[in-house]
């Protein structure tokens, strides 16, 4: 199952594009067939003054004016700082926290405009494509220090992305990874929690486990359910352990925006509410030193255990005092202490000297909306047939490192077997590693979509709306009809191969458009422009030599893979398209 011989992998590379932290991942093929979790993390993001030592690092860029990358990470955290300080801040571009605009945007292309901190706009694709060139670069210079010889040919690069997001969003990531300076050909899309499934298999089979309690139990025929909680989205899928190294999805994936930032949002959202939206934009804005250490203070406080049963049932965060005290006096001609006693807040906060001391409720309660929309995306899973009677639920992601998560999950689910690696933040990174190592684990996945095509069938008045008839060639037509070729909610082995027939419909017609759409609705559509269904992705069929006769072209659409692809073909000349389908 590992790669193939006639391959020239030397060296499977991962990078976890996260939305709140990202980082890379490798292991030589070497390392692989000795040991398969012997896989290399990089050691040394650091986190500047507060001198916090990551396995990943954040995901923001600052670049120049000219779209030179200057730094990433938390270097560019720090670099930014520094930037405002000097006042030099209007040559430079600083983006941060992004990832998710490729799940929210309904109409995205690879020129979708994206906003940085100071409200200026680059192309999407150029701010992505420059955050994996960054770790990309990274990762080269950490081989050539670490003494590995391996040439760029000899990488295969695996990128990770949610299995919630669309086909045109994954198609974005390649091309952005293409601009970057990887080769199509080396490049490998893995859904994350898959890829955090593949992780655990391996766990639950290497002699190193014992300390990670639970995961003996994932043998051949067990059913689990992998609760991917990230920084932007929850996302969950269910898999059953068939032989070593292979395994089938039980259901499609699901899951939603409510991952680690929505609670960092419910947090601020108090100092909004204290001092004002003027305050806390002037603070990130003109105090970018004070703004991040807020907001790492909140990142590390928010793992911690904070119970009202505790001898002390306070949580404590560092908090900038002098920076929002100064900013309170100048635009509220206030102290912060006294905006704190005026607001809602006087009885769950208080103040002392550069910490505030928050009731446990108040921070409990910041993680009310986002668990109970975890817990019922869980439920709902288990409401498919075959996902009944799962038994164990893995728990990994970063954000499933919060005590309050956790907890909330096992009282939710306490009839079930609740488990999490000793590192859950890199579960999907290693796991990604593996994937590309052994492509062919995943044996079967569920379509999360319906997918069809645009026709124009004969019109048939008693299928067919009047409103709908054209005249092509002298012949009745029915305009924009949805035909279904692959339904939602099926579960198809990988690589499987469907063939779609088109004719032309007019004399020397030189070529056949091919427009494919898709609907997430339960009642197939019947046209392609009702409510519900959109076009995802149109290619052509070139037809050599145009005659009075209908010509005929076939297209071969392979699903069950991470990423769909087709080719095309022109049947009377056998003339071969390499359809790439344009999904932005």
């Amino acid at each position: 199952m590992a790669c193939e011989e006639s391959d020239n992998t030397l060296l499977v590379a991962a990078i976890d594009f996260g939305t709140t932290y990202s980082g890379y991942a490798f292991s030589t093929r070497d390392s692989f067939k000795k040991d398969k979790l012997d896989i290399k993390a990089n050691q040394v993001w650091n986190a500047g003054s507060k001198q916090l030592l990551s396995l990943k690092t954040p995901t923001c860029i600052l670049l120049k004016k000219n779209q030179e990358i200057v730094s990433f990470g938390y270097q560019a955290e720090n670099d930014y700082a520094a930037v405002v300080t000097d006042e030099s801040e209007n040559d430079y571009y600083f983006f941060q926290q992004f990832k998710m605009k490729l799940y929210r945007c309904e109409n995205l292309t690879l020129d979708t405009p994206l906003l940085d901190v100071r409200g200026q706009s680059l192309p999407a694709v150029v701010v992505f494509a420059s955050c994996i060139k960054a770790l990309r670069d990274h990762l080269h210079q950490t081989l050539s220090d670490k003494g590995v010889p391996v040439n760029p040919d000899e990488i295969k690069w695996v990128l990770t992305v949610p299995a919630i997001w669309s086909d045109g969003a994954k198609q974005f990531m390649r091309e952005s990874a293409k601009r970057a300076g990887i080769k199509d050909d080396k490049l490998v899309i893995s859904l994350e929690p898959e890829d955090a499934s593949i992780y655990c298999q391996c766990l639950s089979m290497s002699s190193q486990q014992g300390f990670q309690e639970g995961f003996s139990k994932i043998q051949k025929g067990t059913k689990y359910m992998v609760v991917d909680l990230g920084g932007g989205t929850v996302d969950i899928t269910a898999h059953e352990k068939l032989d070593e190294h292979k395994m089938v999805e039980l259901c499609k994936a699901t899951g939603d925006d409510c991952g680690g930032t929505s609670v960092d949002k419910e947090f601020l959202q108090i100092f909004h509410d204290i001092v004002g939206k003027d305050v806390m934009e002037s603070l990130a804005r003109e105090e970018v030193d004070s703004y991040l250490d807020l907001c790492r203070s909140f990142e590390t406080t928010k793992r911690n255990k904070f119970d009202a049963n505790n001898i002390r049932p306070k949580v404590t965060i560092i908090f900038p005092f002098v920076s929002i005290d100064k900013l309170c006096k100048r635009k509220l001609d206030k102290e912060f202490e006294t905006l704190l006693t005026e607001s809602k807040y006087s009885q769950k906060i208080t103040l002392k000297n550069d910490k505030l001391i928050i009731d446990s409720e108040l921070m409990k309660s910041l993680f009310r909306k986002v668990i109970e929309r975890t817990i019922k995306l869980i439920r709902n899973t288990f409401s498919y047939s075959k996902a009944r009677d799962i038994t164990t639920l893995l728990l990994v992601g970063g954000f499933s490192e919060c005590y309050l998560v956790q907890e909330q999950i096992r009282k939710a689910f306490s009839d079930k077997t609740v488990i999490s690696p000793d590192d859950p933040g890199l579960a999907v990174l290693k796991g990604a590693v593996l994937f590309g190592h052994m492509p062919n684990l995943i044996q079967s996945r569920f379509t999360r979509r319906t997918y069809g095509r645009r026709i124009k069938p004969v019109f048939d008045s008693k299928l067919h709306d009047r409103s709908r008839l054209v005249v092509e060639d002298g012949e009745e037509r029915c305009d924009r009809v949805f035909e279904a070729f692959m339904s939602a909610n099926e579960s198809i082995q990988v690589g499987t191969k469907v063939k779609v027939s088109y004719h032309t419909i007019r004399r020397r017609q030189d070529k056949i458009n091919v427009a494919i759409y898709v609907t997430e609705e339960e009642t197939i559509p019947k046209y392609v422009d009702e409510r519900g269904c959109k076009k995802i992705g149109e290619f052509v069929i070139d037809i050599p030599n145009p005659t009075d006769e209908r010509r005929h072209g076939k297209v071969q659409f392979t699903f069950g893979d991470t990423e769909i692809k087709a080719k095309a073909v022109e049947t009377e000349s056998k003339a071969v398209v390499r359809a790439k389908l344009n999904l932005l």
